[in-house]
């Protein structure tokens, strides 16, 4: 009986800790455009990164996103990341060079009502 509730005990600890230490997303950057060959772009920053997502409503959609980060005074460094075919309403992980201060652009291009996000 004890060791059931020293496990019980321990799987509360544990996600009582995962819980807190996973921060929720926050929109860093959006933007929105219509038509038949609609096309929006959206920039934001985000000190600390260690994951940038970006997001993408619509239909037709596909995009690409840059993110520069610096880390201390000598590091720079930058990527891009490239999506032919995006599903409406996915989240995708952007490629970080590092951790660090990160300023993040990305574009969209579809059909009909478009919507981009760039969170951190």
């Amino acid at each position: 009986m004890r060791v059931l509730v020293f496990i019980v005990a321990a799987l509360v600890a544990a996600c009582a800790v995962s819980a807190a230490a996973a921060a929720p997303l926050q929109v860093l950057a959006h933007s929105s455009s219509r038509g038949a060959f609609a096309a929006t772009a959206a920039s934001g920053s985000k000190e600390s990164a260690t994951a940038l997502y970006m997001r993408a409503y619509g239909r037709g959609l596909q995009g690409s996103a840059s993110v520069a980060c610096t880390r201390g005074i000598a590091d720079v460094g930058a990527k891009t990341t490239r999506f032919p075919r995006m599903v409406s309403g996915r989240l995708y992980r952007l490629k970080l060079p590092f951790p660090g201060d990160c300023q993040v652009t990305g574009g969209i291009s579809g059909r009909g009502p478009i919507r981009l996000q760039l969170l951190g």
